[in-house]
């Protein structure tokens, strides 16, 4: 979601402060991106966000000009996308959300994560989702590796019987998005990772383990909570 941050309106009367004031609104935008991405380092949580800014202009017969909405992006919230919400943009009962999602990965609003698994995954899918995977813009991509301390955490979720020794792929992806901290992992696989259960399960192992709890959602829900 963005974050919106609204200045007051002020007035300059004489035109010629015109640039000043753009240079003015340049150097408070830069400030207040400094300020939001300082705020949410601490956190460990980047996002984007707009400063609304409305400027009345007194030009010479004392018509208005107005400076309105300028854009500042701070780092993009990063979400974990496992491999069924690529799936997702050609099933009937899913394509509607999922291509909202992927919309918001096209405008910037979100960095897509993926793994080398996800990539694996992959291989066997349908021409379609291979085209679409790979034209997503690299730009608002993020790939990562499956590492030991990931495969270590996965087998963790399966010795707490979290899920079973077969779903040990979708534990590779739950501890992918712990382990890389990422905001929310998103998936359409209701059995085993949306299901309020098995969420119970994988957060309780992280946290015993020092890790963070991991946020867990379907496309829909993020549509409609943004919405």
């Amino acid at each position: 979601m963005l974050f919106s941050t609204v200045v007051p309106a002020f007035a300059l009367t004489p035109p010629q402060a015109r640039h000043n004031t753009l240079s003015g609104v340049t150097a408070l935008s830069g400030s207040l991106s400094a300020y939001h991405n300082a705020s949410n380092e601490k956190e460990g949580n980047y996002r984007p966000f707009i400063l609304c800014v409305s400027i009345p202009i007194i030009g010479k017969g004392n018509e208005k000009y107005y400076l309105h909405s300028i854009n500042v992006k701070g780092k993009m919230q990063r979400f974990y996308f496992d491999t069924s919400v690529f799936g997702g943009a050609f099933d009937k009962a899913f394509d509607e959300a999922t291509l909202q999602l992927f919309e918001r990965v096209k405008l910037g609003h979100v960095i897509c994560v993926f793994s080398d698994l996800t990539e694996t995954e992959l291989l066997d899918a349908p021409e379609k989702i291979k085209e679409h995977f790979k034209n997503l813009p690299k730009a608002n991509i993020e790939r990562v590796i499956v590492t030991e301390e990931i495969l270590i955490l996965a087998s963790k979720y399966v010795a707490e019987k979290v899920v079973g020794q077969t779903s040990f792929d979708d534990c590779v992806h739950i501890a992918t998005a712990t382990v890389c901290r990422v905001d929310i992992l998103v998936s359409w696989n209701f059995k085993h990772i949306v299901n309020v259960y098995r969420i119970r399960g994988y957060n309780s192992v992280n946290i015993r383990s020092n890790y963070q709890s991991l946020e867990i959602r379907s496309p829909k829900e993020i549509i409609e909570y943004e919405d």
